[in-house]
C-alpha cells in the first residue's frame, strides 16, 4: 500500500486546491520558516482522524479553516482527500484504490468519505486498525516525537511498541469486555439490592397471606355454594385461560431453548474470532514474503530497462558517427583541391608585389620633400591661429559664462518662486488634514463608544443565556419533580379510589348495607370522617382499630333500621356509633406530655364529630418519633387512664395493660380514605396548574433564550471593530501625512532663503564679467589679419603638396592591396591544412568509437537474454506465492464469511426470540382480557354473590347438592367468615407476585454470575493471546533496535530495551539503555541533543524492520544531527524505503539531496502557502 497523492483545499494556510502527488519512494518537502510544510502533515494527520486541536497546534476545531488575509476572503470550508494505493489489499476492502475525505465547514458540520461515500470516523479507525497507520502511529514522527519516546510522555514507547505488535484489536475487545463487565457487576449488585428489600418484605407478607388463604378458602366455600349455577357462564372463560396458560409454558419453553442456541452460537463466535485473528497473523507474514520477492523483480526489471536502452543509445550512437565519417571524408577532399590552388595563386601574387613597392618609394620621396616646406609654412600659420583662436576663447568663454550666470538668475527666480507657490499650497493641505483629524478622531470616538455599548450589550446578552440556561436547568428539574410527584398522587389517588369504590378490607356486611338503597347510603365509617398526616396515620389507626369500621349515625333508630335490613338479608353483622350518645361529653384539652402529642391534636374531624372522637381519644399520646414509649410513660406523675402509643404504632402502654406487634404493609391505609382522596384531588389539581405553568414559563424561557442566541451582537461586534481598525488607520496615516507636510514647508522656507541670496551673489558677479568682453573682442579683431595673410600663402605650398600627395596615395594603395592579397591567401592556405589535419583526426576517431560502441551492445545483448531467462523463472515464482497468498486470502475470507453467518444467524435466533416473547406479551395481553371479563362478571353477581370469579375451578359441573342443603351450608360459612375479622384481600396475590419475582430474580442472579464468569474467562484469553503477541513483537523490537543501535553509533556501544516489570509485560512501562562507548551516562537525558536523536531514531527504525508502516512522514526530525549523522540518518532512510515510503519535511541540504523527488511549500503571498516542484539541479 502506498501514499499516492494529497488534496488540500482551504485548509489552515492552504487557500486554493494543492495537489501534491507522492510518486517516488522518498519525497522531500521543503521551504522556508512558517511558510507552511507542517501543515501539510497536520493535514494528513486531519484527514485521518485526529480529532485533539493541540496535536494539530490550534486554539479551537475553527481555526483549522483558512482565515483570510487582506486580498484574500476566508474559506467557508476546510477539505482534506488522500489517495492509497490498494492494490496489494491491505486494506480490508475490495478496492484498489481508497480516497479518504473530511471537510469541515464554519459552522461545525464535518463529514467524513470513504470513495466519496459518507461514513463515520469509527470506520476510517477500524478500516486503518493494526495497518500502522494511525494519527498516533510512528507512521507520523515530528520532532518532538523524539522528546516524547525519550521522556516515556503519555507511555509513548509501549504505544509504539503495541501498535507494531497489532493488538489494537484485542485492547479494544478487552475494553469492550470489561465494559460488559462492570455492566454485569453492576447489574448483580442492583439484583443483590432488590432481592435484599423483596426478602424483607417477603416475611410480613406471608403471614397475612396465611390469614388471607384461610379467609379465602370460607370465601370459596361460599361462593362455591352460592354460585354453582353461575359456573356454566364462567365454563368458556376458563377454558380460554387455561389454553393461553399453556401456550405461554410453551412459548416460554421456547424463549429458553432460543437463549440456549444464542449462547452457544456466541461461544463458536468467539473460538471463529480467534482462528480468524491467527489467520491474520500467517497471512501477514506471507505477504512480507511476497512483498520482499516483488522488490528483487521490480529490481531485476529495472535492470534490464537500463541495458535495453542503454544498447538502443549505443546502436543511435552508431549511426550518428557513421554520419559523421562520410561528412569527414567529403571535406578532406574539398580542403585538398582548394589547397593546391591556392599555393598557385600565392606564386603570381609575389611577383607584382615587388614591382608595385617600387613605384611606391619613389612617389613617397617626392611627398616627403614638399611636407618639410609646407612643415615651414604651418609652424608660422599654427602660432598665428593659436594666438588667434587663444583670444577668440576667451571671448566664448567669458559669454558662456555671463549666459551660465543669467541662466542660473532666471532658474533661481522660477524656483523661488515655484516654492512660495508649493508653500502655500503644502499649507492649505495642512490646514485640510488637520480638519481631516478633527473629524476623524470624532468618528473614531463615537465607533469606540458604538463598539463598547455594544459590547456591554454582548455581555449582557451572555450572562442573560447563562442565568436563562440555568433557570431553564432549573425549570427542567423541577418540572421533573412536579411530574414525578403528580404521577405519584396519581397513581395514589387511583389506588384510594379503587379501595374505597370497592371497600377493600371491609366485611361482606358493611359492603351489603353501602350498597343497599333501602337504608342511609351516605352514612359515613369512622375511619373515613377522621383524618391525620401520614406520619400519625398508623398510630391513630392502631388505636381506633376496633371502631374503624362502625358506621356513625346521628340517632338509634338508623342505627336499629340498619340492623334489620341485616337480619333479613342473613348477610352479618355491623357496628354503630350513635351521635346523640356523646352530645353530652366536653371536649377537655388533654394535658401536655414531654416528647409526646395528644392524639386529638394531630387529626382533623367536623365539629359534628369532635364529641365522639374526643371520648374515643381521651388520655392517649402519641410519642415522638425516634423516643422511647417506656421511657416517656415511666416519667408521668399519674399514669391513670393514660395511654402512650409509639410513632410507628407498633406498641402501645398504659398503666394495666401493654399491647403491639408487627405494622402490617397496608396499615395507616383506610384512615380518611374520603378525605385524603379529596385533598388528593385538591393537590393533583394544584401540581397540574402548576406543571402547566412551569411548562410555560420553561417555554417563554427557552424562546427567550433562542431569541437571545440568534440575536447574538458577535458579528456586529466584529464588524464594527474592524471599521474601527480601519478608521485609525486613517488617523494615524493623516497624523504622518501632517508630520510630512510640516517637515517639507520647513525645508521648502530654508530652501526660498537660499535662492534669494544665490540671486544677489549671480547678479553682483555679472557686471565685472561684461567689461572684460569688451578688452577681449578688440585684441581679436588684430589677430584676425594676421591670420588672415598667412593663410593666402600657405593654401599656395599646400595645392603642391595635395598634388605630390595623391600620386603617394594612389602608390600605396596598390601596394597594400597586392600584399593584403598575399597575407590572405597564405592565412587560408593554412586555415584549409588545418581543417584538412582535423577532419582526418576526427575519421579516425569515428571509426574507433564505432568498433568500441558495437563490443559494448554485444555485451548489453548477453546481460539482457541472461536477466529475461531470471525473469522468467521469478514470474512463475511470483504467480505461484500470489496464488498462495490468493488461496490463504481465501481462506481468511470463508472464516470472515463463517463469523458473519453465525452472526446472522445470532440475529435470526434474536429475532425468534422477541418474536416468541412480543407471542407471549400477546397471550399475556389474551389473559388480562380474560380478567377484564371476570371483573365484569364479578360487577353483576358482587351485589348478589360477592364473590371474585379468580377463584373458580376450570371444570365447571352442574351442582348435585339440594338447594336446602345449600342453604344450610350458607349460613353457617357466612357467620364464620362474618367472626373472622380483618383480612387483606390483596396479600396472597401480592405475597405470591413477591415470591415468584423473587425466585425470578434469583434465576437472574445465577445467569449474571455465569455471565460474569465466562466474561472474565475470555478477558484471560485476550490478555493471554495479547501478552504472548507483545513479548514476540518486543523481544524482535529490542535486537532490532540494539542491531541499528551499534549501526549509528559503533559496534562497540552498548543499548538495550528493558520491562520494569517482566511479570505485567502488558502494563509494564519500557526503559531505555543506551550507552554510547566511553562515556557513563546515568540516565538518557545526559545525552546529547544528537546523541538522544539518534538512540530514538534507532528504536523507530528498529520497530519498522519488524513491522514497516506502508508510509512514514518525518517532520524536521533531523534538525538536531551534525553532518556525518545526517548521512546515517540518510542511508537508514534509503535502507527502509524499498518496504516503505517515506516523506521528509527538512531544512538540511543533505537530506534534500538524498531524496527521490522533492516540493517547495512558499508563501508568495503573506499568509497563503503554495506547493511547487524544485529542480534538484539546484540543489547543489
Amino acid at each position: 500500500m502506498r501514499l499516492r497523492s494529497l488534496d488540500i483545499k482551504g485548509f489552515k494556510s492552504f487557500a486554493d486546491k494543492t495537489q501534491i502527488n507522492f510518486e517516488n519512494n522518498i519525497t522531500g518537502i521543503v521551504g522556508p520558516n512558517g511558510c507552511g510544510k507542517s501543515n501539510v502533515v497536520d493535514a494528513i494527520r486531519w484527514v485521518l482522524g485526529e480529532q485533539k486541536t493541540k496535536a494539530l497546534r490550534l486554539e479551537k476545531m475553527d481555526n483549522i479553516i483558512f482565515n483570510g488575509t487582506k486580498d484574500k476572503s476566508a474559506a467557508n470550508i476546510a477539505e482534506v482527500s488522500i489517495t492509497l494505493d490498494n492494490t496489494r489489499n491491505l486494506l480490508p476492502t475490495e478496492f484498489s484504490s481508497v480516497t479518504i475525505t473530511r471537510t469541515v465547514e464554519r459552522d461545525g458540520d464535518s463529514d467524513y468519505k470513504l470513495n466519496g461515500v459518507s461514513c463515520r470516523l469509527k470506520d476510517i479507525k477500524d478500516l486503518f486498525m493494526d495497518t500502522g497507520i494511525s494519527t498516533d502511529t510512528y507512521a507520523i514522527i515530528e520532532l518532538k516525537m523524539i522528546d516524547q519516546i525519550l521522556n516515556n510522555v503519555d507511555n509513548a514507547r509501549r504505544t509504539l511498541i503495541e501498535q507494531a505488535a497489532g493488538i489494537s484489536k484485542y485492547k479494544t475487545r478487552k475494553k469492550e469486555t470489561l465494559s460488559k463487565l462492570q455492566s454485569t457487576e453492576a447489574d448483580l449488585n442492583r439484583v443483590e439490592d432488590l432481592l435484599f428489600e423483596i426478602d424483607k418484605n417477603l416475611k410480613s407478607l406471608e403471614s397475612q397471606a396465611k390469614k388471607a388463604r384461610q379467609y379465602k378458602n370460607y370465601k370459596e366455600e361460599y361462593k362455591v355454594i352460592s354460585v354453582d349455577l353461575s359456573k356454566y357462564e364462567l365454563h368458556g372463560i376458563n377454558e380460554a385461560f387455561t389454553l393461553s396458560n399453556k401456550e405461554i409454558e410453551v412459548q416460554e419453553d421456547k424463549r429458553l431453548e432460543a437463549n440456549t442456541q444464542i449462547e452457544v452460537l456466541e461461544a463458536n463466535l468467539e473460538k471463529e474470532k480467534l482462528a480468524v485473528l491467527e489467520r491474520e497473523r500467517t497471512l501477514s507474514d506471507q505477504q512480507k514474503q511476497l512483498n520482499v520477492f516483488l522488490a528483487e523483480l521490480q529490481e531485476q526489471e529495472s535492470q534490464k530497462k537500463m541495458d535495453e536502452q542503454k544498447s538502443a543509445f549505443l546502436k543511435n550512437q552508431i549511426a550518428q558517427l557513421g554520419q559523421q565519417i562520410t561528412q569527414a571524408k567529403s571535406i578532406i577532399e574539398t580542403l585538398s583541391k582548394e589547397i593546391e590552388q591556392l599555393a598557385k595563386y600565392n606564386e603570381e601574387d609575389e611577383q607584382k608585389l615587388v614591382v608595385v613597392k617600387g613605384d611606391f618609394e619613389q612617389a613617397k620621396q617626392k611627398l616627403e620633400d614638399q611636407r618639410n616646406t609646407n612643415l615651414d609654412f604651418r609652424n608660422n600659420l599654427d602660432e598665428a591661429r593659436n594666438k588667434y583662436v587663444g583670444s577668440n576663447n576667451k571671448i566664448t568663454e567669458t559669454e558662456k559664462l555671463i549666459a551660465v550666470k543669467e541662466s542660473q538668475h532666471e532658474s533661481l527666480q522660477r524656483s523661488a518662486q515655484q516654492s512660495m507657490f508649493e508653500n502655500e499650497e503644502r499649507v492649505k493641505t495642512l490646514e485640510t488634514l488637520r480638519n481631516d483629524i478633527v473629524l476623524t478622531e470624532e468618528k473614531i470616538e463615537k465607533q469606540r463608544l458604538l463598539v463598547e455599548d455594544l459590547r456591554k450589550k454582548e455581555e449582557d446578552n451572555i450572562e442573560k443565556i447563562k442565568q436563562l440556561e440555568e433557570k431553564n436547568e432549573q425549570l427542567r428539574s423541577e418540572l421533573t419533580n412536579k411530574n414525578r410527584i403528580l404521577d405519584a398522587k396519581n397513581n395514589e389517588f387511583k389506588l384510594t379510589k379503587n379501595m374505597i369504590d370497592n371497600l377493600e378490607g371491609f366485611p361482606e356486611s358493611i359492603k351489603f348495607l353501602k350498597k343497599n338503597v333501602n337504608w342511609l347510603k351516605d352514612t359515613p365509617l369512622l375511619s373515613d370522617i377522621i383524618y391525620s398526616e401520614e406520619k400519625y396515620r398508623v398510630a391513630i389507626e392502631s388505636v381506633l382499630q376496633p371502631y374503624l369500621n362502625n358506621f356513625v349515625v346521628d340517632t338509634e333508630n338508623e342505627a336499629i333500621n340498619a340492623i334489620d335490613i341485616l337480619s333479613q338479608s342473613s348477610v352479618g353483622k355491623a357496628s354503630f356509633l350513635i351521635l346523640d350518645y356523646f352530645k353530652n361529653i366536653s371536649g377537655n384539652t388533654s394535658a401536655p406530655i414531654s416528647n409526646a402529642k395528644a392524639a386529638m391534636e394531630v387529626v382533623q374531624i367536623d365539629d359534628k364529630f369532635k364529641p365522639l372522637l374526643s371520648y374515643l381519644l381521651k388520655g392517649i399520646y402519641i410519642a415522638d418519633e425516634g423516643t422511647d414509649v417506656n421511657v416517656i410513660f415511666n416519667k408521668l406523675d399519674n399514669k391513670k387512664d393514660i395511654y402512650i402509643i409509639s410513632h410507628s404504632g407498633h406498641l402501645l402502654k398504659s398503666d394495666k395493660q401493654i399491647s403491639g406487634g408487627a405494622v402490617g404493609l397496608f396499615e395507616g391505609k383506610r384512615l380518611g380514605r374520603l378525605k385524603n382522596l379529596e385533598v388528593l384531588e385538591k393537590e393533583i389539581k394544584g401540581l397540574e396548574a402548576e406543571v402547566m405553568q412551569l411548562k410555560k414559563i420553561t417555554q417563554d424561557n427557552y424562546n427567550e433564550l433562542q431569541h437571545l442566541k440568534a440575536n447574538s451582537y458577535r458579528n456586529v461586534i466584529e464588524r464594527e471593530a474592524h471599521q474601527l481598525q480601519q478608521i485609525e488607520k486613517e488617523l494615524v496615516a493623516k497624523r504622518s501625512k501632517i508630520e510630512s507636510e510640516e517637515n517639507s514647508i520647513g525645508k521648502i522656507s530654508s530652501q526660498a532663503q537660499a535662492l534669494h541670496h544665490q540671486i544677489t551673489q549671480i547678479i553682483q558677479e555679472i557686471e565685472p564679467l561684461k567689461k572684460t568682453l569688451g578688452d577681449y573682442i578688440a585684441t581679436t579683431n588684430e589677430h584676425k589679419t594676421a591670420l588672415d595673410n598667412l593663410e593666402i600663402d600657405f593654401r599656395k605650398a599646400n595645392e603642391l603638396y595635395n598634388q605630390f600627395s595623391q600620386a603617394f596615395n594612389q602608390a600605396n594603395i596598390l601596394f597594400i592591396q597586392q600584399e593584403n592579397k598575399l597575407k590572405s591567401n597564405q592565412q587560408t592556405l593554412v586555415y584549409k591544412q588545418h581543417q584538412l589535419e582535423e577532419n582526418q583526426l576526427r575519421l579516425q576517431k569515428a571509426t574507433t568509437d564505432i568498433e568500441n560502441a558495437q563490443v559494448e551492445i554485444d555485451i548489453l545483448i548477453e546481460s539482457i537474454h541472461k536477466i529475461e531467462e531470471k525473469l522468467i523463472t521469478s514470474y512463475k515464482e511470483k504467480e505461484a506465492q500470489m496464488q498462495s497468498l490468493s488461496n490463504q486470502e481465501s481462506d481468511y475470507y470463508n472464516l470472515k464469511e463463517g463469523i458473519t453467518t453465525i452472526e446472522d444467524s445470532i440475529r435470526d435466533k434474536n429475532k425468534t426470540k422477541q418474536l416468541i416473547e412480543q407471542t407471549i406479551m400477546s397471550k399475556k395481553d389474551l389473559l388480562s382480557d380474560l380478567k377484564m371479563k371476570l371483573n365484569v362478571l364479578k360487577e353483576r353477581l358482587s351485589i348478589e354473590f360477592h364473590i371474585n370469579t379468580e377463584e373458580f375451578s376450570t371444570n365447571l359441573e352442574l351442582p348435585e347438592t339440594p338447594k336446602e342443603d345449600l342453604n344450610d351450608r350458607l349460613e353457617k360459612v357466612k357467620r364464620r367468615i362474618e367472626n373472622f375479622g380483618e383480612v387483606n384481600p390483596m396479600a396472597e396475590e401480592a405475597y405470591n407476585e413477591m415470591k415468584e419475582r423473587f425466585d425470578f430474580i434469583t434465576t437472574q442472579k445465577q445467569d449474571l454470575i455465569d455471565s460474569k464468569e465466562n466474561l472474565l474467562q475470555t478477558m484471560l484469553e485476550i490478555e493471554n493471546t495479547a501478552k504472548g503477541q507483545f513479548l514476540e513483537t518486543f523481544n524482535a523490537v529490542r535486537e532490532n533496535f540494539i542491531t541499528v543501535f551499534r549501526s549509528m553509533f559503533t559496534q562497540d556501544d552498548n543499548c538495550d530495551l528493558v520491562l520494569v516489570n517482566p511479570d505485567d509485560p502488558l502494563e509494564s512501562d519500557i526503559d531505555i539503555i543506551a550507552k554510547p562507548k566511553g562515556k557513563r551516562p546515568q540516565g538518557i537525558n545526559q545525552l546529547s541533543g544528537g546523541e538522544k536523536t539518534l538512540t530514538a531514531l534507532s528504536l523507530l527504525f528498529g520497530l519498522y524492520l519488524y513491522k514497516p508502516a506502508p508510509f512514514c512522514i518525518l517532520d524536521e526530525v533531523d534538525a538536531p544531527l551534525d553532518d556525518a549523522n545526517i548521512r546515517k540518518f540518510n542511508e537508514a532512510i534509503r535502507k527502509f524505503s524499498a518496504n516503505s515510503q517515506f516523506i521528509i519535511v527538512t531544512h538540511n541540504k543533505s537530506t534534500m539531496a538524498s531524496v527521490d523527488s522533492i516540493y517547495g511549500v512558499t508563501m508568495v503571498k503573506q499568509g497563503i502557502s503554495r506547493v511547487v516542484p524544485v529542480d534538484f539541479g539546484n540543489l547543489n
